[in-house]
């Protein structure tokens, strides 16, 4: 019962992490860059967002620090990445990401970060 926003630019990699989530009863909604991210947030609200790093025109980095600019943006984000862990853990202090994960998305390693941000919300 919660909608999930995935956003990441490559279609096989779109596939595998609606693969790792299939378990769960998420509204998913994907695209496929940072512009179309902050369109559809300032459509439509999510729960979590998914946010892939690497990706042309605005990547993930950059992708976050428009969608704080929102007005009462107040969405979990959680980094997809390839950095190491003491990369990742910096940029995700750095920009306020709420946790990170590495691609491919281990789904138990998921499944922790899932349960950990939903339940903070209150959920």
């Amino acid at each position: 019962d919660k909608k999930i926003l995935i956003v990441d630019d490559s279609e096989i990699d779109l596939k595998l992490i609606n693969k790792t989530l299939t378990n769960y009863n998420f509204t998913i909604t994907q695209c496929r860059s940072g512009s179309e991210c902050i369109m559809k947030t300032i459509e439509d609200k999510y729960d979590l967002i998914f946010l892939d790093e690497v990706m042309p025109n605005l990547n993930g980095i950059e992708t976050m620090e428009n969608l704080k600019s929102i007005e009462d943006f107040k969405v979990p984000v959680i980094l997809m990445t390839n950095k190491k862990a003491e990369q990742a853990q910096e940029l995700i202090k750095q920009n306020g990401f709420k946790a990170y994960l590495n691609k491919p998305l281990n789904k138990h390693k998921t499944d922790i970060i899932l349960k950990g941000i939903l339940n903070k919300k209150g959920d």
